[in-house]
């Protein structure tokens, strides 16, 4: 299984349930399952082309009630439902797609329509239980343009004058970048920056933090730099598996040539039913989304591209409830089975913070049955002393991607 980190980077965990005995075998697979309906619970997608419409599938879940907190007091402690669009997760070019960002479809027309069903079941409220004044909403958007001046463009989605907004600019790491290029030709051609535009209907009052991870906090308009995570280790798919995820309406059309001095793609082939890439080439890492629920008092996401569940796994971590609105059923299912099994991976660390609160007793009976497996070998090999040599240096979990 993947253990992700939350930089992006990956590990490869062993977990042999057939060296367990069958007592502690079903130990571990109860708290699997356990796994399972905590990430079910915490973690919902919904298909934006469901017949049912976005805004009653949104009522349905956990967000439909959750409320911020607007404390007219003492803004510094209000806390606000984050609802996050990027456009890079929102569809594919169909002309070098790990090269190209994805342009806004259809400009403000394809944007609001998420927006507004996100904002619709937001009822603001004050501490006290009354309805929070008109003007009030308990939420911000946070929208990213991927650094093709869509910034304007998003803000035609937002009808209402009585809104104000605030621009950060997100480098990323020129290394990380330039990782998905094969060569870079010229001066100035790889693209770092793009905007994260975050509007709200109130001036969002939070006090100056640092970030986590990234130098600087929230009293400067820069966030990173963002260590992308590299192509190899992102969520990836065979082009017929992938081609079900997006659906038609997702590949974007985009003609004529880079610029001359553009850089090459890694990948020069056609593309066959089994060529393997990543799902979503320039969706942001994990490690990203944590810095922005931790500076802002997030306490609840609507994702309106769940992308490859990056966001789903920040929030999960920190415990906070995500809606991520997927693009068809497909998405939906292959969507939710990476993240199990990214999930199930991260329990068996003891790094992880998912470890700790729910899969002690995975990562506990994995060891043991990594030991008693390694004690058998050693016996097998040397007798006695070799065993007891063993059980001084049991073996810890490996490489290998065995679920067994």
């Amino acid at each position: 299984m993947d253990a992700i980190n939350t930089d992006g980077t990956c590990d490869r965990v062993e977990l042999q349930l057939s060296a367990l005995s069958d007592e502690r075998r079903e130990v571990v697979l109860s708290s699997l399952q356990r796994a399972r309906k905590n990430l079910a619970a915490n973690v919902v997608l919904i298909n934006k082309d469901s017949p049912d419409g976005l805004s009653a599938q949104l009522a349905k879940t956990v967000l439909g009630q959750l409320r911020g907190n607007l404390d007219q007091a003492n803004p510094a402690r209000s806390k606000y439902v984050g609802i996050f669009y990027d456009v890079k997760c929102s569809g594919e070019a169909t002309h070098r797609p790990n090269l190209r960002i994805p342009p806004l479809q259809r400009g403000e027309a394809s944007l609001k329509p998420l927006l507004e069903a996100a904002r619709a079941r937001l009822i603001p409220q004050l501490p006290s239980g009354e309805a929070a004044p008109d003007g009030s909403l308990d939420a911000g958007d946070f929208l990213l343009d991927g650094g093709t001046g869509n910034v304007g463009t998003m803000h035609k989605a937002f009808q209402s004058k009585d809104r104000v907004s605030k621009s950060f600019t997100v480098l990323k790491d020129v290394n990380s970048v330039d990782a998905r290029h094969e060569r870079v030709r010229g001066v100035g051609n790889i693209r770092q920056t793009e905007t994260l535009l975050i509007v709200s209907q109130t001036q969002i009052a939070v006090p100056p933090v640092k970030y986590p991870t990234y130098p600087g906090g929230t009293y400067g308009d820069v966030i990173g730099p963002v260590m992308l995570t590299p192509p190899e280790q992102q969520w990836r798919a065979d082009w017929s598996e992938k081609k079900k995820i997006f659906g038609p309406e997702q590949f974007i059309d985009v003609g004529g040539k880079l610029e001359v001095d553009a850089p090459d793609a890694k990948r020069k082939k056609a593309r066959t039913d089994d060529t393997i890439e990543p799902v979503f080439f320039h969706s942001m890492p994990e490690t990203f989304y944590t810095e922005l629920l931790t500076a802002f008092n997030i306490v609840g996401v609507i994702d309106c591209n769940a992308g490859e569940g990056t966001c789903a796994l920040a929030c999960y971590r920190k415990a906070i409830p995500y809606v991520g609105i997927t693009f068809n059923t497909q998405h939906t299912a292959r969507l939710m089975a990476h993240l199990e099994k990214v999930t199930l991976g991260n329990m068996t660390r003891d790094s992880d913070p998912l470890q700790v609160r729910r899969g002690c007793a995975v990562r506990a009976e994995a060891q043991t049955g990594a030991r008693a497996k390694a004690e058998t070998q050693a016996a097998a090999k040397g007798g006695a002393n070799a065993g007891k040599q063993a059980r001084r240096r049991p073996r810890q979990l490996g490489a290998g991607t065995l679920w067994r």
